[in-house]
């Protein structure tokens, strides 16, 4: 277990804004969490950044294309590719979309774009904006995500990546 935890999907209804419900769920989840042993927590935001004084401690653009076999039915675990299911599919043709942990060394380029169109079904596949990834082969920039942190020690990130389980 880490000394940290993944906040995905959190948001109060516009309806429910300015009226201390964020607020509220954040000190019940440092209340809970902190008990467990997990004293800091980032959050992930697509799109926009949040307005001053909330400063990321990481963005990136994330990029994406599509592949997989259309013959391979289900993820598997010996394909070699750290895949990271989204759970959700693409509204228009219910293909799913998966993050996969992607490459900082180009001498595998070839082997591993081979891997993401053989050995996965098809799908969206979605790599951080610092991977390494082939042009030619339909990528495209996708959608800007910034990491913000609640109770974490500012500068603990500074100048390095986080770690690829949490992008």
């Amino acid at each position: 277990m880490h000394p940290w935890g993944l906040v995905d999907w959190f948001c109060v209804h516009p309806l429910w804004r300015t009226k201390g419900v964020g607020s509220a769920l954040l000190e019940t989840l440092d209340l809970v969490t902190y008990r467990l042993g997990r004293k800091a927590h980032v959050f992930l935001k697509e799109g926009m950044p949040l307005p001053l004084p909330h400063v990321p401690i990481y963005v990136t653009w994330l990029k994406c294309r599509k592949a997989g076999n259309p013959l391979v039915k289900q993820m598997r675990d010996d394909t070699g590719l750290a895949v990271y299911p989204y759970l959700e599919v693409e509204r228009s043709s219910g293909i799913p979309l998966v993050r996969v942990e992607g490459l900082h060394d180009e001498s595998e380029l070839n082997e591993w774009e081979d891997a993401l169109d053989s050995e996965l079904p098809v799908s969206w596949v979605f790599v951080s904006g610092s991977c390494i990834v082939d042009d030619k082969r339909g990528w495209q920039t996708d959608s800007l995500v910034s990491m913000y942190a609640f109770r974490w020690s500012p500068g603990k990130w500074l100048g390095s990546l986080p770690h690829a389980s949490i992008l």
